[in-house]
């Protein structure tokens, strides 16, 4: 497909990167496990002009907690050195602030050369300045001008209720909302 991303040195045979078992075999261990695959879906619908470049950074067997952030920021740097300039992050993560730091630092550190990345607000329903969220470490709180939170809505343009409980929505750190609910995507 020509919407897939290739490693040009690769002959069409490496499409991304697997951070987890830094190999190419980008096949999860849970193959109903497909967020980052479903949400890449929504980002091409449509278009011919947007090009996906899988990068695996969990293990559906660890939580994003669990995961650690200098995978996530390999996988940012492989992303900006291949020519990625929008670079979505479908991960809801509660790391320390030395975590979150090292993220944000990655974000800023491409910030000048045009990457924009696009953060998930979340599934818990909740808003991430109430007070359950207030004292935790978020990613997605965050004041980098190249990051834009984004949520998903329902066919009504209310926040989309689903399996985890919904998107977080409506609060400060929300950029954009679009329709999430009842889309056909690559990982549906």
């Amino acid at each position: 497909d020509d919407q897939l991303w290739s490693d040009p040195s690769s002959h069409g045979e490496v499409h991304g990167w697997d951070f987890v078992d830094h190999d190419a075999d980008l096949r999860e261990s849970d193959p109903t496990r497909s967020h980052g695959s479903s949400v890449a879906g929504v980002a091409a619908r449509g278009t011919k002009l947007v090009q996906i470049m899988p990068l695996r950074v969990q293990d559906s067997r660890e939580s994003s907690d669990s995961m650690l952030p200098d995978r996530l920021v390999e996988a940012i740097d492989f992303a900006v050195s291949n020519g990625a300039r929008i670079i979505n992050i479908s991960l809801w993560v509660l790391w320390d602030e030395e975590g979150i730091s090292k993220i944000r630092n990655a974000m800023n550190r491409h910030a000048a050369n045009g990457t924009v990345f696009v953060l998930g607000a979340g599934n818990d329903g909740q808003r991430l300045d109430e007070s359950r969220h207030k004292q935790e470490h978020h990613l997605q709180k965050t004041e980098l001008p190249n990051v834009a939170v984004v949520a998903a809505a329902n066919s009504e343009g209310k926040p989309w209720m689903g399996e985890n409980a919904g998107t977080s929505f409506g609060d400060r750190w929300v950029r954009l909302a679009a329709r999430g609910e009842g889309v056909t995507t690559a990982g549906s």
